[in-house]
C-alpha cells in the first residue's frame, strides 16, 4: 500500500491579497487538496491578489505541479494576480514550463 501524503494550509488576509502557505508534499492527490482549498476561498477573493507560498514543500511530484499548474492557469482569471513564492530554481522551471510566474 502506498503510503498517503499530507498537506497542510494556512490561508491569511491582509490589504487585499490573500495568502496560502502550504505544508506537506505536492503529489497528485494533495494538488486536488489545494485546488480545492482554493476553490473555497475564491468566493471572498474576487480580484485580490493570491499569493501561495510553497517554500515548506518538501517534496514535489511532476504530476502535482501539472496539476495545480493547470487548474491555476484555467481558474486564475478570478483573482487580480496570482504569484508562486518560495520556490527553489529547479522546481520554479517546472512552474515556468506551464506558464506559472514564480518570485
Amino acid at each position: 500500500m502506498i503510503p498517503r501524503r499530507h498537506i497542510n494550509f494556512k490561508v491569511m488576509k491582509n490589504n487585499g491579497n490573500v495568502f496560502v502557505r502550504v505544508n506537506g508534499h505536492l503529489d497528485g492527490t494533495t494538488a486536488y487538496e489545494v485546488r480545492s482549498t482554493l476553490q473555497r476561498i475564491h468566493g471572498t477573493c474576487q480580484g485580490k491578489t493570491l499569493v501561495l507560498d510553497l517554500g515548506a514543500i518538501r517534496f514535489f511530484e511532476y504530476f502535482g505541479v501539472t496539476a495545480l499548474s493547470r487548474f491555476i492557469g484555467n481558474h486564475g482569471g478570478r483573482f487580480q494576480e496570482i504569484r508562486l513564492t518560495g520556490l527553489r530554481a529547479p522546481t520554479q522551471e517546472v512552474f515556468k514550463r506551464f506558464g506559472m510566474e514564480c518570485f
